[in-house]
């Protein structure tokens, strides 16, 4: 089975402190994550300390699966206590979370509305694109280009067409030079 250090008494979440006395008992990972769930409210909180904030209930769940991972590498041989170990675990995972929501960018658009009937390009002086402006355009004459916005493959155009995939991508780029020709937006 797989063992944790249970701690007796009352002493703090993470570490041990001189005098506290620690007894060894066998569980498995699901029982050592139950025994030690509240490291993950602890850690949570040294990140937020307020739980109004928009992103705790993410940094929580991040938390309970860097305690996860702890549960099923700890080896009490290397010599060192559980939740000391665990909570290192539960710290990277969230510096993790962190460093990958850091580096997702969130685009936001000038037509955005800011309320009062305003939008951000309003307030910024932008003057929308013409071609943006384009209600519809029957792409349905552009038989080629129309079939690949539907999602099939050149490929798979010519083999339906009974041509080949380099004279269906000719084509192709023929009816896109057309349709921008068409909207008005030169090459």
């Amino acid at each position: 089975m797989f063992p944790l250090l249970r701690r007796g008494g009352v002493e703090p979440i993470c570490g041990n402190k001189k005098g506290v006395k620690i007894m060894t008992v066998a569980l498995s990972p699901a029982q050592l994550f139950i025994e030690n769930e509240r490291l993950t409210t602890y850690q949570a909180k040294r990140w937020f300390p307020t739980t109004d904030s928009e992103i705790h209930d993410d940094i929580m769940g991040e938390a309970r699966i860097g305690l996860w991972k702890a549960c099923m590498t700890y080896n009490p041989d290397k010599g060192y206590e559980f939740s000391t170990y665990a909570c290192r675990v539960i710290s990277n995972q969230i510096n993790m979370f962190l460093r990958k929501r850091k580096r997702i960018v969130t685009a936001i658009s000038f037509e955005t509305d800011i309320g009062g009937g305003l939008t951000l390009g309003d307030t910024l002086g932008y003057e929308p694109d013409p071609a943006a402006e384009i209600d519809e355009i029957d792409i349905g004459k552009y038989k080629y280009l129309s079939m690949i916005v539907d999602g099939m493959t050149q490929k798979v155009i010519a083999e339906r067409v009974g041509l080949s995939q380099s004279y269906v991508s000719r084509l192709s780029k023929k009816e896109k030079a057309e349709l921008l020709q068409e909207i008005g937006v030169g090459l």
